[in-house]
């Protein structure tokens, strides 16, 4: 594997954990309230929906979180620089598991739900509804905008980032100083979608904190297991 293909796999890898980690917070003078549309309430999606993002910045791609009870599933399908990669977050239980494909070369990690959530600021991932709530809870609300036709109240995280978030608990955009995400299609899950959230047969998960991922020596024996 080149050192290119390697340091995009690390990128995206970094990214679907602590993205929005450790940045100064700064002013932004695009989360001001925008005019109101005409609006729909969100109480008829339930908890259980599937919503797809585009998303741009340090890297470019689309993004589904679908939930399913406690259960969520993140797919990001992206590109950096000319090369596409592939990321799957299944959160169960008081675990995550990723799995990360770049250039046919797959990386598969799992994490305490403790850990992942404290180095990942944005929130989309939070799959417990009074985690989300807590996480809201105290976040000095900057304005509005609608999404999709829904109402959203913009929630300021610190850190530069932002929720747009309707009723409270589906999020519609998010902004951080890496990358914004904005829905384009918010809907139900199907009833029978509970075999969508299974593990995949196979597949060995290692387990990593996100406090070690940064280090260059933890790492790099990562990258050694994808060059076999």
């Amino acid at each position: 594997m080149t050192h290119f293909t390697i340091r995009a796999l690390l990128f995206v890898t970094i990214f679907a954990y602590i993205a929005s980690c450790g940045k100064e917070e700064q002013k932004t003078q695009t989360d001001t309230q925008t005019p109101k549309q005409e609006t729909t309430s969100t109480k008829e999606l339930g908890d259980n929906v599937s919503t797809t993002y585009n998303i741009t910045g340090a890297i470019n791609g689309t993004m589904t979180i679908k939930r399913n009870g406690k259960e969520l599933k993140q797919i990001i399908d992206s590109e950096m620089m000319g090369m596409k990669s592939l990321n799957v977050i299944y959160i169960k239980g008081n675990t995550a598991y990723s799995i990360t494909e770049v250039a046919g070369k797959k990386m598969s990690m799992k994490t305490s739900m403790n850990e992942y959530n404290n180095r990942k600021l944005t929130g989309e991932t939070i799959a417990d509804p009074k985690d989300f709530e807590r996480l809201l809870e105290g976040k000095s609300v900057k304005g509005s905008e609608n999404i999709l036709g829904y109402n959203c109240d913009i929630y300021d995280l610190g850190n530069n980032v932002f929720l747009s978030v309707a009723n409270k608990k589906h999020i519609l955009r998010i902004k951080s100083p890496e990358f914004l995400a904005v829905a384009t299609d918010i809907q139900a899950l199907p009833e029978n979608s509970a075999s969508e959230f299974e593990l995949p047969q196979g597949v060995d998960f290692k387990m990593v904190s996100p406090q070690e991922a940064p280090r260059r020596t933890k790492l790099d024996s990562a990258l050694k297991e994808l060059k076999k």
